[in-house]
């Protein structure tokens, strides 16, 4: 089970309910909505995407099936930005 981390060198702020994620090497700007931004708090720990879900779970009223197929989204596109690793 692959486990992910947010790197230490993003800079992040929360603005009015968003996330906005700074990379500060590829000059990257990410703006994440709410549950986006409170899988981002919990990716300063390391995270599988089975306990973001859980957790996002008990946050959210959202069936299991639309927030494992978000999360997993969420995370590959995190990864594809650079902002977070395996």
């Amino acid at each position: 089970m692959s486990t992910y981390i947010r790197k230490e060198d993003i800079d992040a702020v929360e603005m009015d309910g968003s996330w906005i994620i700074l990379h500060p090497v590829n000059y990257t700007v990410t703006k994440l909505n709410s549950i986006g931004g409170e899988c981002w708090a919990l990716l300063k720990n390391r995270q599988s995407t089975k306990s973001l879900v859980e957790e996002i779970k008990r946050q959210y009223d959202v069936s299991t099936n639309v927030i494992e197929t978000d999360i997993e989204n969420f995370l590959e596109q995190m990864l594809n930005a650079g902002l977070i690793t395996k």
